[in-house]
This record gives structure tokens, sequence and C-alpha cells, in this order.
């Protein structure tokens, strides 16, 4: 029995060092929660070697860019003997960075009437490159998505077109005071005419545009607001006659060209 039992065992770790992911067991019961066993996932993945990692807390995975935040986390759950997933910036031996999905369970062994804990890593830093293309894409098609123009000396005009909903038009409110403070325009015309239809929430965005403008130097115009528009807008909380406002963008320019 014994025989089959180590045989077993044997085909067990044989397994694990055959998987993709690294995988190491550590011993709480042990002063400073040591590495007891670590597959050859593991060692692909770091760049250390058995004799350098065993018998050695995975701090040393850890590094300058290593959020504090998470280490505490993550001993948080241990002392609790929680299971925990996190996802977390390590170190090769190399002094290569890179990200790290790690799950770590405790598990319980009966016989021996102690805990251990079992850590799966999977390299995940191809694809938070992936998703770091792809927010920077999204924050271009946000940029491209204001598209402040400028016409005249220190005048830019910022064309509302379609169905402008809340969320599309804080979206812009949140990179228009950028591409504005860039441009250094002393003057901001915000024409409505392409619009199709608004509401009291964005009207509100245009009084907190308003103000924006004004911490940055800036005036801000109002064009193109139609008899409908101006209907629709009713329920915004402040009177639009404190805004300056023009029948279009041309008038607007005549108006500050003299």
């Amino acid at each position: 029995m014994q025989k089959f039992e180590d045989q077993n065992l044997r085909f067990i770790l044989r397994a694990i060092d055959h998987t993709k992911v690294g995988v190491v067991v550590t011993d709480p019961e042990e002063e400073d929660n040591p590495i007891i066993y670590g597959n050859q996932g593991f060692i692909e993945t770091t760049g250390y070697e058995p004799d350098e990692f065993l018998n050695r807390n995975c701090r040393f995975l850890q590094g300058e860019d290593t959020d504090p935040a998470t280490i505490a986390h993550i001993k948080d759950k241990l002392v609790k003997k929680e299971p925990v997933s996190v996802e977390i910036y390590n170190y090769r031996k190399n002094g290569e960075g890179f990200w790290n999905e790690l799950n770590i369970d405790p598990i319980y062994i009966e016989e021996e009437g102690k805990w251990y804990f079992v850590g799966v890593q999977k390299d995940i830093t191809k694809q938070k490159q992936a998703e770091n293309r792809l927010d920077a894409s999204l924050q271009e098609i946000q940029t491209l998505s204001t598209p402040v123009v400028p016409v005249e000396d220190g005048v830019a005009v910022l064309p509302l077109i379609g169905t402008m909903t809340s969320e599309r038009f804080h979206q812009m409110l949140e990179h228009l005071p950028d591409v504005i403070a860039n441009l250094n325009e002393d003057f901001l015309i915000v024409d409505m005419s392409g619009l199709q239809t608004i509401d009291g929430d964005i009207m509100e965005g245009i009084f907190k545009l308003h103000h924006l403008m004004q911490l940055l130097g800036t005036q801000l115009l109002v064009t193109g607001m139609s008899p409908r528009l101006a209907m629709e807008a009713q329920g915004a909380p402040k009177d639009l006659s404190t805004l300056t406002t023009y029948r279009n963008v041309k008038e607007a320019l005549r108006s500050l060209t003299g």
C-alpha cells in the first residue's frame, strides 16, 4: 500500500511539473512560512532553482513596483487561513518584472494535523500589456471624441453632434480641460446646432464646463441653441441667461473679431 501511495505521489508531482503554471507549497507552521515545494513551472517563471527558493519565504519575488496594499491583503488572508486571489507585480531572478495571477489556498492535512498553503502562479504579463494597450486606445478614442477645433487665433470650437447622452458628455468633460489647457485658447465656442436632443443633466454639465473654463482663463460661448433644445433644457437648475450665447458660430466669431 505504501509503495502504491509513493508511486501515486510521484505521478502527481510529475503531472504538476508538466503544467504551464507555477505551483508552490509553503509550511506556515515553520518560521517565516517557507517554500517546501516548487514545481518546474515555478522555476521557469521565476528563474530560481530549488536550492535558491526552498526554505525561503515567497517575498523574494517582490520588488520596487510591488503594490504594498496587495501584499497586506495577502498577509491578512493567510493569517485568517482564507483563500486569496490577486494580480501582483513580481520579479524574476534576472530582475525582469512580470504580472503574476496568484491564487493561494489553505489546505489542512488531517493525518498530520497541520495546515499548508498551496500557491498557483500564472504569468499574465502579455495579458496585462494587451489591457494597457486597450486602455491607451480607448483613451485616444475618448480624446478624439472631443474634437476641439482651433478656428481663429485664441478661439476654438467644440461641435456637439448627434445624440448626446449624459455618459458621453461627462466622458468628454473629463478630457476637455486638458485639451483646452494645451491649446491655450482665450475662447471656447460650444456649438450645439448639431445636437438632436439634450436634457437637464447635459445642461448642468455645460454650466460646470463654464466654471472650469473660467478657472483656466478661457471664456465659454454657446452657439446653435435652437428653440427646441432650449425647451428641452428647461429642466436645468440654472438660468440659461447666465451663459453667453449666439445663434451660430459665425455670429460668435464676428463678435469676437469685431
